[in-house]
């Protein structure tokens, strides 16, 4: 009918449409994608705390986990996380490795919101930081565009978090209150420190994912991780 060649043509295709409302974070915040690429050997608890932390933070449906064998999952993971068992580059043929954005600590250039609208991925590791790190991130480099987020090792999920700030909401880094070796207060006279760069909220309290202070307390000895 005419109605709806009229409504077709309103609303199709849905990326130039949103470029003509608004070309600022909008365009990012409905588009973009968070692939974490998971390159260790296991899922271990510190990983799905993060993962689904970021997925938490950025909302639904915007984070995609590749490379995890589907056995590892066992129900841990938050149902609105996308997973593959495949590699980015094999589950997502088809994407132009221009509109990927590697998240690399030693990309000579720095993240910023001008960046918005470049991107449709922002790629990340899925590792658990070492202490001092050991450039793991070298395994996904290639032909995609590559940014860092500052002269520190974040964990994954802070990454997550503060490039959804830079690129959904157009907050430049230095604008973002970050704090470095965080100190876990686990009990009255026990604590821990990371030695991570993580962001603060609006009380300038470190943002760690919900569970954390409970794996260092019951199980978790930090040379297994750093």
């Amino acid at each position: 009918s005419g109605q709806g060649r009229r409504l077709r043509r309103n609303y199709a295709p849905q990326r130039e449409r949103i470029k003509r409302v608004h070309s600022g974070p909008l365009v990012i915040l409905l588009l973009m994608k968070i692939v974490i690429e998971h390159l260790e050997e296991d899922l271990h608890d510190w990983c799905c705390l993060e993962y689904n932390h970021m997925d938490i933070r950025t909302g639904p449906n915007r984070v995609v986990v590749t490379n995890l064998p589907s056995q590892l999952i066992r129900g841990r993971l938050n149902t609105g996380i996308e997973t593959h068992e495949k590699k980015f580059v094999e589950a997502f043929p088809d994407v132009e490795p221009a509109k990927v954005c590697l998240l690399d600590p030693c990309a000579t250039e720095e993240l910023s919101p001008e960046d918005a609208g470049k991107f449709d991925y922002y790629l990340f590791g899925g590792i658990l930081g070492q202490h001092p790190p050991i450039d793991r991130t070298a395994i996904l480099r290639g032909p995609y565009p590559s940014r860092n987020l500052g002269p520190r090792q974040m964990s994954t999920d802070t990454a997550v978090i503060v490039t959804d700030q830079v690129v959904s909401h157009g907050r430049k880094l230095s604008d973002i209150a970050i704090s470095d070796d965080i100190e876990v207060q686990l009990g009255p006279q026990e604590s821990v420190e990371l030695p991570y760069r993580y962001m603060l909220d609006s009380d300038g309290k470190p943002i760690i994912p919900p569970g954390l202070k409970k794996i260092l307390k019951q199980d978790v000895t930090l040379d297994d991780f750093f």
